[in-house]
């Protein structure tokens, strides 16, 4: 169910959906990294960057899918020097291995 809402949130990108999903993720008893995963996706569909990179920051791991994420949400909302550091800080600072999903 808690994954259902969250799922909803990326797949229809809705800035009034935003408190909901993070009140389902707050609730929610493990969340994990697909979970934050898709609040992250969610929030660059809606163009919420800010938002977006402050869910990454916070998320307690990361795998190199929400790497990819984080760098093609920027891409997508033309932040193209803010994904190009973070491309450099997953590679050389958090030796995260791009893969063939990895693009800047």
């Amino acid at each position: 169910m808690c994954i259902s809402v969250i799922s909803s949130f990326e797949l229809t990108p809705n800035p009034h959906a935003l408190s909901t999903a993070q009140k389902v993720l707050h609730f929610m008893p493990n969340p994990n990294v697909v979970s934050y995963n898709t609040l992250l996706s969610g929030y660059f569909n809606s163009g919420l960057v800010t938002e977006a990179m402050e869910a990454f920051s916070a998320a307690p791991s990361k795998d190199c899918h929400s790497w990819n994420i984080a760098i093609s949400g920027l891409v997508k909302n033309q932040r193209i020097e803010e994904a190009m550091t973070l491309f450099l800080k997953m590679r050389y600072v958090c030796n995260v291995r791009p893969d063939n999903y990895t693009s800047l």
